[in-house]
This record gives C-alpha cells, structure tokens and sequence, in this order.
C-alpha cells in the first residue's frame, strides 16, 4: 500500500532542506468514511474523518516564510498519489458552503453602553469602521443584523458559569424558538437566468453572480422571502463543485423547515449601493431550497448530525 503520507513528506522535506516541518497524517479514508488503521499516522481525531471524502488529506505545517514555496511542493509531491492537487485560493472558501460554517456576520458591536469603550478603542482603520454590508436586506435598526450564537449554530458553547457582555440577554432568550441555521440550495434554472441577462442587449441585467464565491461585501445579508415576508437571510453564497449547485449559507425563522421552498431576493434596491463591488442592475428573486447543514453528500448520506445544545 506505500509508506505513510507523513514518512513521503519528511523525506521529501528533509532532501529540499527545509526546516521547522510538522505535518499530522490523515491517511485515505474508505468510501465509508472510516480511517483505514493500517496506515495511521499521528494520533487524529477520529470524528473529523467521517466528514471528510476519501480524496481530502489534512496536514499540519509550521515552517519558515521563507520556506513556504518548498514546503508547498513538498506537501504536493507528497499527497499526488491520494489526487493531491491545488484548487486554487478564491475557491479556499467554497467548503464552508458544504460544511456550514457562516464566515462573516456582522460584528455586534456598533451598539449598547456596556462596548462603548471597545468601540472607541477600535481603530479608524480597522475591520468593525471599515466593512461594508451589502444585499437586499434592509433596516435601519443595526441590531436587525446582528446574530446570536444559537442562530449560527454555537448554542452547544454558551455556558453561563461566567460572567460576559450579553450574558443577560442570552440568558433570557436560551429557551426560545430561534433562529436557525440552514443552507440555501438554489434553482438552477434561475441562476441561469441571472447570468443569461447579461446576453440581452437594451435590458438591464441582474446583479453579477461571482464564482466560486458570490459574497460583494464584507457581511451578506439577502433577504429570503415566504408569502411576501421576510422568514430568513441568506449570508455567504457561492459554487460546490461537488455538489453541482449554487449554494448559500444562512437562517430561517423557527418554523420553517427542511424541504421548504422559498424566495431568495438577489441584488441591492434602486439600482445598487455605490459600494465599488456593486455595478448598475435590477435585484431578481431566485426561488430556494431549505436544506440541511451541513450539506455535503459524504456528510448527509454518513448520518452525521451536529450536536444538540444541551441543557442550561
């Protein structure tokens, strides 16, 4: 069957001269999704190999900035015969869209006496005073962007055995209907749509759908629609290769469920913002699928369920 993974990148590694390499084998999964034990390296969390396809190999790395280029084709030289290849990085960020993690919502802080000296602190030039929302969400009530961490799925980590800022008023909404996270499966035939308007001469087209990813602002917020009212938001968008759709990522009100049919509204009101990522277009609905999180087939075809919060 071959030497470990681990075994060919040190070899390759120590022959190129690079120092400071640490690399944890994840050997080939089978097509069940378990670790064939014959070939494991390094102790490895066994839960993350179930949610992983038997092409994926995940290393850890520390090396020196200047060794990166080496290190680089050492780890590819050595992961070739699992079809190790480079995908590229604007497509990087397409897994979340399968495996459910929502990257960017909004930062909570723009609001409440309590962060007021957190917010004078930050810099004029830093990530909370310079990014940008953008999407056919609307309001002019901040707070409405704002997400709790049940919402995004990180309810299994609130603990109220120490003291923070907005313990009070999670505690007060932990037994709640909430929000909940879900994935967005788009129609293909109005995604199509989308691109087919910019062939129309005379017309005004539909906002750009970029690919791998689609997001045009630092935080996405589009509204998702059911009988003409808003019943969710869809937050990070893009392409699954694997899955062969159009994805996004986002949450919906507590009684809509998996399997329901919605509206998605894409494109900003009156045109677009005069953000620089927004040309001139018409906003479009798109009709969507709730569907489970996370997405990817291996995942929903191995059983796998996120943990449930537990008891306050």
């Amino acid at each position: 069957m071959g030497r470990p993974l681990q075994e060919i990148l040190e070899a390759e590694v120590d022959a190129g001269g690079v120092a400071h390499v640490e690399a944890s084998l994840l050997v080939e999964a089978r097509h069940d999704g378990t670790l064939d034990e014959r070939r494991a390296g390094d102790p490895f969390d066994r839960e993350a190999v179930g949610h992983l396809d038997r092409r994926r190999i995940v290393l850890r790395r520390r090396g020196e900035n200047t060794e990166g280029e080496k290190i680089r084709d050492a780890i590819l030289a050595a992961g070739e015969e699992f079809g190790l290849v480079p995908v590229g990085s604007r497509a990087y960020a397409t897994n979340t869209l399968e495996s459910g993690w929502i990257p960017s919502p909004l930062p909570a802080v723009y609001t409440g006496e309590k962060m007021k000296k957190y917010r004078e602190w930050l810099p004029a030039s830093g990530y909370e005073a310079t990014a940008s929302i953008g999407g056919s969400f609307i309001s002019n009530d901040i707070e409405d962007y704002y997400m709790t961490p049940y919402e995004l799925g990180y309810g299994v980590m609130v603990k109220f055995d120490h003291d923070f800022i907005g313990r009070e008023a999670l505690e007060k909404r932990a037994n709640e209907p909430q929000r909940k996270k879900v994935t967005f499966a788009w129609n293909p035939d109005d995604v199509e749509k989308v691109f087919g308007s910019l062939f129309r001469p005379g017309t005004q087209h539909y906002k750009y759908i970029d690919l791998p990813l689609s997001n045009y602002a630092s935080s996405s917020y589009d509204s998702v629609m059911k009988g003409g009212k808003v019943v969710g938001l869809s937050m990070f968008s893009g392409t699954s290769y694997n899955e062969r759709s159009m994805l996004s990522l986002g949450v919906v009100d507590p009684d809509i469920q998996i399997g329901d049919d919605l509206m998605l509204v894409w494109g900003e009101a009156n045109g677009g913002t005069e953000k620089t990522t927004v040309e001139r277009h018409k906003q479009v609905e798109i009709r969507v699928t709730v569907s489970a999180v996370p997405y990817s087939q291996v995942v929903r075809e191995s059983g796998y369920r996120p943990p449930s919060r537990p008891p306050m």
